[in-house]
């Protein structure tokens, strides 16, 4: 048996057809190439494809959030996806370290506790909580 692998790759204006069909493969709003080419123009965005074996497997995205403190900008994971067929392969994870390797201040996100595979995910990527009582509340 073959190996599998995995690989990520950050995304540039030059992706935005590549961003086009992984958005629409992940339920996301489509947007049309002149959009999504406008959107990886923006340096405060990021978008990071994840392949399976050379299949289009996964998407992170998120943006970095300018602070107003002189630090170094933190960036917000937005969403991440990983195609039902290829979870559990280690294309999360490698998503997860491609936006570590961005940081300038720090890596973020928000999930659920009931969002068992993102708690998992979140906990083997080495993320952590720092207050069991942590609320977001939604407008």
């Amino acid at each position: 048996m073959m190996n599998a692998t995995v690989r990520t790759q950050v995304l540039s204006r030059d992706d935005a057809r590549l961003l086009q069909k992984l958005l629409v493969a992940f339920d996301e709003r489509s947007m049309a190439e002149d959009q999504t080419r406008a959107w990886l123009s923006q340096a405060t965005n990021v978008a990071i494809a994840g392949w399976h074996n050379d299949e289009p497997a996964g998407l992170l995205w998120g943006y970095f959030l300018p602070r107003p403190d002189g630090q170094d900008d933190m960036l917000l994971i937005y969403s991440v996806d990983v195609a039902a067929e290829h979870r559990r392969r280690g294309v999360g994870r490698a998503l997860m370290d491609a936006a570590r390797a961005l940081r300038r201040g720090g890596v973020w996100l928000l999930t659920a506790e009931s969002n068992e595979a993102a708690m998992a995910l979140y906990r083997r990527a080495g993320g952590r909580r720092r207050h069991d009582d942590d609320v977001m509340f939604e407008f």
